[in-house]
């Protein structure tokens, strides 16, 4: 990757950008990009493509060339305004200079850039790129593009960063029997003699480069219509029907968003295809052709879950927000990434909340929100509006900041100035940036003129800073007759390491006494004393949990607490519950008495309530691994949620809560986990005798993998191997990822590196999987296959991926070893992931020597 443009042509356009661009890589704009008209010809078997592209600029200044990027492009011919031109290609910038042969400057207006080239199609998921899978007995390939955030520029020269807006116009030649997918309707079709197809397609809205769309394979699509919308769910041959939760869905959805931000969907049609197998994501907004793999998108009616159609639906939202917030209205750089991401993460559950409030949507954000705040309370965190410069910043900034965080301040924002006033601002947004570029104060403004309340304090405090604040609360003794509350609240940041310490936010909160049912919405600014009305006494400091925040309260008002638990509503005992193992974890308080909440917390919990004890208790397990007390901890563990399991039994019932499908798988797999001889016993008869519903199809390969011996993990590496589909190969092969035994799991790693069994798309996602319960075998397999292992990445993964494989590990001699790997191996702005998995890695170890004594002590006392 390149910091400054080189050579002739090079220079000039340096100085004339702006400092702002020439701290970036990105290309200034003075040679201003309107319209490209590309045709690709592939061959998918050779691995190769022929394109031609005509772009159109207009320039604002006499230029001697023009430059666009270019990556993995060989270029056999080019022209400027039908004169002969030379190219010259910088493989390190990635671009492709454009100097017309006569040498004579470009004079200011409107100039057509042509180029024959030729290009690598790749077999991991960036650029164009190819999947094999079986079908009929036999493998069959397609093709797709994942160009996010600057991989258009290996299919096509381009202008390739998002405020470069562009339309395009694509042709493609697809394969005879093959059919073509981009952005727009086919306008023609037209048959070639060699048998191939050739598809044109309707020119675009002005879009970004990275999001342009292509894919060509033996494809099926069925439909729906909204309004003149025609959208559509496009597979392989066979399996488009399993896409029709999907278009269900998608349907729904589209006719909610359109109301909500207020201008209709501006496209014609909407596909979303299915790809099989995965990559380093899961979906991409390309606009009007989204492309999911299709664990993300299908439902087997024989193997999906209630997990697996939350799943879909919740995917599928995000993504069609990203048509309004991405697409329509596109981030102007990638410092301001957020703008996409966390505005589809929120709108997930604002869109759930309307369609499907059956999934108490907004409750099991609280895991989200949790995420967002583990990863904002250590080393490696950084502000959500960060400054990025290069292609590989920019790729880190996909992560729990960007995505979770910012859902969670939206959410917190949108509480504080109102859902209709924060509704309005978004469609005054889009209206006066439609088919254009903002940055977060657009945003900012359009909400303050809607709500007229001045929220850009609070904004620029989570946006623009890091951290978790830290309120540390104390109710005053009651005075006889008193009718309020008198409670001291003092700030600072919280941390699991030493970003801890002073601290202070405006704190937007909701507070009630706990005697009473009126609330108080109040903005806390440094240390300060509040009367809270209503009752005298304890008082719960963010009710409703809609600000980004931890609280810790005195011990007589955590006891206060515990004892009106169950009254509260469970969005609160969520809240408290997150609070209390964060606070327990990082040494603020008695990690026991996490402990004691679920312990007295009832089996007809609420079942995210009981899921967030589940998933807790998982993650307090993980670092007893080994202890003394590792058998006391575990048999705990099912006292406790023995009874849930009970409660919700292995069978659904008639009528049931979709929310206790998904608590029970959670109770197997963390029941298992604890070795509960019933609930691995059960599993193990499931397997065998292939009953398990569809429901619980995954959960029982999960308890089986994990507890496989030698004859069972052979048995599932043959199942993997046999089955034809994608989603059930991924099942299996993570099944045996899961094996607890480090002989199995050393061969499973084995099996991911050397065997042809496992798709290629697959391998790497096995080797993490591993990484996740045994990740000192795999950093010392990863040490002994570098080359091997970093080859099935696509580069701007590496950085993400190689750090990942330690994450989850309490060894810090692993985080050490990884550091200096990644000291070495990733450039000095591209080691924000190393960081934050080392932190995680240490904070893990600081919990297992200094944490657990208080557990030990509280379970030898007969809890």
């Amino acid at each position: 990757m390149f910091k400054r443009l080189l050579g002739f042509a090079a220079a000039a356009l340096v100085l004339a950008a702006s400092p702002a661009l020439a701290a970036r890589q990105a290309l200034p704009l003075d040679a201003a990009p309107s319209h490209y008209e590309v045709a690709i010809r592939p061959d998918g078997a050779a691995g190769t493509f022929t394109g031609r592209v005509t772009a159109s600029f207009e320039t604002k200044a006499p230029k001697p060339a023009i430059v666009l990027n270019g990556l993995d492009l060989k270029v056999a011919s080019a022209s400027i305004d039908g004169a002969p031109a030379v190219a010259t290609i910088d493989a390190a910038a990635q671009t492709i200079t454009i100097t017309p042969a006569s040498k004579a400057l470009l004079k200011p207006g409107a100039h057509s850039v042509t180029i024959a080239y030729s290009g690598k199609i790749y077999d991991e998921a960036y650029g164009l790129f190819r999947v094999e899978y079986d079908a009929n007995g036999g493998k069959r390939r397609m093709l797709a593009t994942q160009f996010e955030p600057a991989d258009a520029r290996r299919l096509l020269p381009v202008v390739d960063q998002p405020d470069a807006k562009a339309v395009f116009t694509v042709t493609v030649d697809a394969p005879k029997g093959e059919t073509a997918i981009s952005n727009m309707p086919v306008v023609k079709k037209t048959a070639l003699k060699s048998g191939a197809t050739r598809y044109a397609f309707a020119p675009s809205p002005k879009m970004s480069s990275y999001l342009l769309f292509l894919a060509v394979g033996d494809l099926e699509r069925i439909t729906t219509k909204v309004g003149a919308t025609e959208i559509g769910v496009v597979a392989r041959r066979g399996a488009a029907e399993q896409g029709r939760y999907a278009l269900e869905s998608a349907a729904r959805l589209l006719t909610y968003y359109n109301d909500y931000f207020g201008v209709d969907y501006p496209l014609p049609k909407l596909d979303m295809l299915a790809v099989p197998g995965g990559g380093g994501f899961g979906a991409m907004e390309n606009w009007g052709a989204i492309l999911y793999f299709e664990r993300l998108l299908l439902l087997d009616p024989k193997t999906a879950s209630t997990d697996d159609k939350m799943n879909v639906f919740g995917v599928v939202a995000h993504e069609m927000a990203h048509q309004w917030f991405g697409d329509l209205v596109t981030m102007q750089w990638w410092d301001d990434l957020w703008l996409n991401e966390g505005f589809a993460s929120w709108m997930e559950a604002r869109s759930g909340e309307a369609l499907t409030p059956e999934w108490a949507p907004w409750l099991a954000a609280a895991a989200e929100r949790d995420r967002g705040m583990a990863r904002d309370s250590r080393a490696g965190t950084h502000p959500i509006v960060q400054k990025v410069d290069t292609i590989e910043e920019a790729n880190l900034a996909f992560d729990d900041i960007t995505y979770q965080k910012g859902q969670a301040i939206i959410r917190m924002l949108e509480s504080h100035v109102g859902h209709d006033a924060f509704r309005d601002g978004v469609r005054a947004y889009m209206k006066a940036h439609a088919y254009g570029n903002t940055v977060t104060d657009d945003l900012w403004r359009a909400i303050e003129t809607t709500s007229g309340q001045p929220i850009r304090e609070i904004a620029d405090a989570y946006t623009r800073r890091a951290g978790v604040p830290l309120a540390t609360v104390a109710s005053a003794p009651c005075a006889p007759g008193a009718t309020s509350a008198k409670v001291a609240i003092k700030q600072s940041r919280f941390a699991f390491d030493d970003t801890r310490g002073a601290g202070s936010w405006p704190l937007p909160l909701t507070v009630r006494a706990l005697a009473s049912d009126k609330t108080t919405r109040i903005v806390v600014r440094g240390d300060e004393t509040i009367d809270v009305p209503g009752a005298c006494g304890p008082v719960l400091i963010n009710a409703g949990q809609n600000s980004y925040l931890r609280v810790a309260y005195a011990p007589a008002d955590r006891a206060a607490l515990a004892g009106a638990f169950s009254k509260l509503p469970a969005v609160d005992q969520l809240g408290l519950l997150y609070d209390f193992l964060a606070l327990g974890r990082a040494g603020d308080q008695p990690l026991s008495e996490y402990l004691a909440f679920a312990k007295a917390t009832p089996a007809s919990a609420d079942p995210l309530v009981t899921r967030q004890i589940a998933g807790g208790l998982d993650t307090i397990g993980w670092v007893e691994t080994g202890r003394p007390s590792e058998a006391a901890y575990k048999a705990f563990v099912r006292r406790t949620l023995a009874p849930a399991l009970a409660r919700v039994g292995w069978d659904a019932k008639p009528g049931e809560p979709e929310n206790d499908a998904v608590l029970r798988t959670a109770l197997i797999r963390t029941l298992a986990g604890a070795d509960d001889a019933d609930v691995v016993a059960k599993a193990r008869e499931m397997y065998a005798k292939d009953s398990a519903p569809a429901a619980l199809r995954d959960a029982v390969l999960t308890v089986v993998g994990e507890h496989a011996d030698a004859a069972t993990w052979e048995q599932l590496a043959k199942r993997a191997a046999a089955t034809p589909s994608f989603i059930e190969k991924q099942s299996f092969y993570f099944a045996l990822a899961g094996a607890r035994d480090p002989a199995l799991a050393k061969r499973t790693l084995d099996l991911a590196l050397n065997d042809p069994a496992p798709p290629r798309q697959l391998r790497a996602q096995i080797i993490g999987a591993v990484a996740s319960e045994h990740p000192g075998l795999a950093w010392s397999t990863f040490e002994a296959n570098e080359a091997k292992i970093t080859g099935m990445l696509d580069p701007l993964q590496r950085n993400v991926f190689i750090p990942n494989l330690v994450s989850s590990a309490y060894d810090p001699a692993l985080a050490d070893a990884m550091l200096a790997y990644a000291t070495k191996a990733f450039a000095e702005g591209s080691r924000a992931q190393a960081t934050a998995a080392a932190a995680s890695v240490r904070v893990r170890a600081k919990i297992r020597a200094e944490r657990l004594s208080d557990v030990d002590a509280w379970l030898a006392a007969g809890n």
